[in-house]
């Protein structure tokens, strides 16, 4: 069977008639990989099933790990589409003929993928660019194939397990809001806009300029970064870079990125990573990003000043906060499985770390103790895992806790100066005023439902309803008792009176006991399949 999924078919055998001599013709038992054989699978399915497994690759609070590790191996291998059609679409969309906006355009495309490809170009001014295209109608094809997805989510909310916890159809819609904004390239052009903003006067940085002139929704032209991937590392190194430097920029601007700015590449791989001379570390790729409001970064920034002090209690309460918790956590077990897991990893350097042991680890004991990984952050976590993936190839010893330390520090600072604490002062202010602007509305309308007998108070004691259910339960039990012990008596009050009293020719004590059994057994299945006894 395709992709090694005989064995799962084979199953179904004793459900669909001679579906065993059907299936023994095309069964091969292929040792293959459950994730290996999804990752094919995606493959062979077409362009946005590539896209939602590579989405997919970003969720460690639903896939495991090695899940993660093999679908992160899709590839967009699709054909690039006829340069006569590059040409339509900039006619259509920049509103005449490539030469009239680029000196020199080159039919040889750079990079091809199933959302897009890129074409090296130079404007007349003889900046050097490179101009990424929509794929033609594929807008369409992706409304068809989400159509279908959203079909496949129903139905898998309907008969899954796991659809109480994590809603399919809610998954499908967040992936198909994640690709419709990678269908915009003025939206990308606006993510560039924003981080060149927040890099702006960082020397170790650089992210290139687009050329909104030149820009529409579905092409993009931005100037091209002529650097070497940072996974080269011999040309790195030929180059006269230095690995150290160029770890630590790296980790540095992710860090800005993630807890002072909010807004962090979502997708960091060695394609979108590229190295400078002056060991400038050069991004390219912005359809892809991820926002964390405020009041997140505060918490993820407790969290790893905790990491930095090796204070475990002060994680737990920090990832407690960051969670979606289920039901209370028991802090001190946490705190100590937190401690287990400091111990274990604290100061080793990266080319002993195994990030996915490691990632896994933590999963596992947030989970153990009722802690879920919020969506929001999802993308984070495998961006962040991505990224030491790269700082540890570059440079092995490198240490990410006590390489976080003077940024904390930094960081520390800010928040603890007089301008930062005037700052939020003033917000709370704003907040509380507010609020008690607020309050006598609030007050009115609860009085109001108190006068008019409209308020109700809803009281739930969880215990109290598993108390029910032992009462259901016992009491059931004494009927069924009850009936036994009377079916009992009457027949040895019978035998022992050795009269057989008929009515209408029939023994009235058979009949009895026939109707008295009947009723007793249909009382006791009737328990038997409401599960209270």
């Amino acid at each position: 069977m395709k992709h090694g999924f005989g064995p799962t078919v084979k199953r179904f055998e004793r459900f669909i008639p001679l579906s065993g001599a059907i299936l023994g013709s095309i069964y091969r038992g292929e040792e293959i990989s459950k994730p290996r054989r999804i990752r094919f699978l995606l493959q062979e399915l077409g362009p946005t099933a590539v896209k939602f497994g590579q989405w997919m690759s970003t969720r460690p609070d639903i896939l495991p790990l090695e899940y993660i590790a093999e679908l992160e191996k899709l590839q967009d291998r699709v054909p690039p589409f006829p340069f006569y059609q590059v040409r339509e679409i900039i006619r259509e969309e920049l509103g005449g003929e490539i030469e009239d906006f680029y000196d020199y355009f080159s039919p040889t495309v750079i990079a091809s993928g199933s959302i897009a490809q890129v074409h090296k170009a130079k404007l007349k001014d003889g900046t050097m660019v490179a101009v990424k295209i929509l794929r033609p109608d594929v807008e369409k094809t992706i409304e068809t194939d989400m159509e279908i997805l959203l079909d496949l989510a129903r139905l898998a909310g309907e008969h899954i397990i796991r659809a109480d916890t994590y809603d399919p159809v809610s998954l499908v819609e967040e992936f198909s809001y994640a690709v419709r904004t990678q269908l915009d390239l003025w939206n990308e052009a606006r993510n560039v806009e924003r981080f060149r903003k927040n890099f702006e006067g960082v020397d170790y940085v650089r992210i290139p300029k687009p050329f909104l002139d030149f820009t529409t929704r579905r092409v993009l032209t931005i100037e091209y970064v002529d650097g070497i991937k940072i996974n080269r590392l011999k040309s790195i190194e030929k180059a006269g870079l230095d690995r150290k430097t160029l770890a630590k920029n790296i980790a540095d601007s992710y860090l800005k990125q993630v807890y002072v700015d909010g807004f962090f590449h979502g997708d960091p791989h060695p394609g979108n990573l590229f190295a400078l001379p002056g060991n400038v570390v050069g991004y390219t790729d912005f359809g892809l990003v991820g926002i964390i409001d405020g009041e997140t970064r505060k918490r993820l920034l407790k969290s790893l000043v905790a990491v930095a002090k090796r204070d475990s209690r002060e994680l737990a309460e920090a990832l407690i906060d960051l969670g979606a918790v289920s039901e209370e956590p028991d802090i001190p077990a946490f705190s100590m499985d937190l401690e287990h897991l400091l111990d274990k990893y604290y100061g080793t350097p990266l080319k002993k770390l195994n990030l996915g042991e490691m990632l896994e680890d933590v999963l596992a004991v947030m989970t153990r103790h009722h802690v879920r990984m919020p969506p929001n952050l999802s993308l984070l976590t495998i961006a962040l895992w991505s990224m030491e993936g790269l700082v540890r190839n570059i440079d092995p010893d490198f240490n990410s806790f006590e390489a976080n330390k003077p940024f904390l520090q930094r960081m520390i600072s800010r928040r603890i100066s007089p301008v930062h604490r005037l700052r939020e002062f003033g917000n709370n202010v704003v907040e509380y005023y507010d609020l008690m602007e607020d309050l006598p509305r609030r007050l009115n309308r609860i009085t109001n439902k108190i006068e008019r007998g409209e308020l109700k108070i809803i009281f739930r004691d969880e215990r109290l309803e598993n108390l029910n259910v032992v009462i259901d339960k016992a009491s059931n039990r004494l009927i069924i008792g009850a009936i036994i012990s009377t079916i009992i008596m009457g027949s040895a009050i019978v035998i022992l009176s050795g009269r057989e009293p008929v009515i209408f020719g029939i023994p009235l004590v058979e009949a009895s006991f026939l109707a008295a059994g009947l009723m007793g057994i249909w009382l006791i299945i009737s328990i038997m399949r409401s599960g209270k006894y």
